[in-house]
């Protein structure tokens, strides 16, 4: 994202420069780069999915692996998650945070959509994770993830918003549309 707008900057600094009289102000001069976020930073302060893990987990302690009653735990456990609180605080920021993919579409053969997780596998084990670690992410042109790459670490990069979607494979709360998409390395990790 940062290379883009540097290369779209330039190109519009020489067609200013061809006329003395176009000048930029320091508001066009400006360029958005996203802050790098971890996953804690989707979870509002008061919240704590801990809290939630350890009642569930103590109102199954006492119960045999066959009782019918953990079906109906589990199923309000779920619930739970599926409306775990959003951090407004993020709402419509430029991010950066790197994850792990769980795809939905695909365009040419690369998926250009996909829930992006914390973790390795988080949207085919049991249980997926709360609303407020989704995030669905729609990719910008030409950023497409090859289906080589899928169990690959990535760094997603775009305008964070509290706006998400139910999928057939899990819930998410957030999405990033136009998404810029990296290969994660250790070398970027700052």
């Amino acid at each position: 994202m940062k290379k883009i707008n540097i290369v779209l900057l330039c190109v519009f600094l020489i067609a200013c420069g061809e006329s003395e009289q176009n000048t930029l102000t320091a508001e066009e001069l400006q360029i958005e780069v996203p802050r790098e976020i971890d996953w804690d930073d989707l979870i509002p302060e008061a919240y704590s999915s801990e809290v939630l893990m350890e009642k569930y987990e103590e109102q199954t302690a006492q119960l045999e692996d066959n009782d019918p009653k953990i079906e109906i735990i589990y199923q309000q456990f779920m619930e739970e998650m599926n409306n775990a609180p959003l951090n407004a605080k993020i709402n419509q920021q430029w991010i950066k945070l790197p994850g792990f993919i769980a795809p939905l579409n695909r365009k040419n053969g690369k998926i250009i959509e996909f829930l992006f997780v914390p973790y390795f596998g988080a949207c085919i084990h049991v249980p997926p994770p709360p609303i407020n670690q989704t995030i669905l992410v729609t990719t910008a042109d030409g950023y497409g993830i090859e289906p080589d790459n899928v169990f690959a670490p990535i760094w997603v990069s775009g305008q964070i918003h509290l706006v998400g979607k139910k999928t057939d494979i899990g819930e998410a709360g957030y999405s990033i549309k136009e998404a810029i998409i990296e290969a994660y390395t250790e070398e970027l990790m700052l």
